[in-house]
Order: C-alpha cells, then sequence, then structure tokens
C-alpha cells in the first residue's frame, strides 16, 4: 500500500504530515526553490533532521536501536522549508 501526501510548506514553519498507518521507511520529495529539512516523530528535533535540497528527494529510514535493534516506526514527518513550496510525503508498504 503506497500513502502519499502532498502539501504546501510555508517558508520557516513546521508542517507536520501524517500517515495514515506507521511506516519504518518513507520518501520525501522536495517540490520547492530552497532546502527543507526533515524530521520523524511527534516533536521536531533541531539536532536530528534531515536536509533535502531543492528539487530533490531522500528515502528516510526510522533509526534502529544501538545493535541493530528493531526500527522504530513512525506515523508522523515533520517537515519544514526555507522557501514556500510543495513537499511530498510517500509511505511505502
Amino acid at each position: 500500500m503506497i500513502d502519499s501526501i502532498r502539501k504546501t510548506c510555508t517558508a520557516g514553519t513546521v508542517t507536520e504530515f501524517t500517515l495514515s498507518a506507521s511506516a519504518v521507511a518513507c520518501r520525501v520529495k522536495n517540490f520547492s526553490d530552497g532546502a527543507v529539512l526533515v524530521c520523524t516523530g511527534n516533536e521536531w528535533d533541531e539536532n536530528h533532521n534531515i536536509r533535502i535540497n531543492s528539487n530533490m528527494y531522500e528515502d528516510i529510514r526510522a533509526n534502529s536501536e544501538p545493535g541493530g535493534g528493531p526500527r522504530h516506526a513512525f506515523c508522523k514527518v515533520l517537515i519544514q522549508a526555507e522557501t514556500t513550496g510543495i513537499v511530498e510525503v510517500i509511505r511505502h508498504g
């Protein structure tokens, strides 16, 4: 099952994408003219995010526990855009 959400993200504001089911991986496509920062989980973490440049995409995977334990599933993807533009989050399943 594929879950796709496309939103316009406002510059400097965190936009929440809530997936219909939990996932350990998703693809984030940045269609904006600036970079976006991506976090998974319920809260924005300034120290742990992934940068995706303009008109690029990244496959985001949940962190595993130390020692190679199980991955932590997530239902929310939080995105902060440098410039206002469209971002798409796709859950693979």
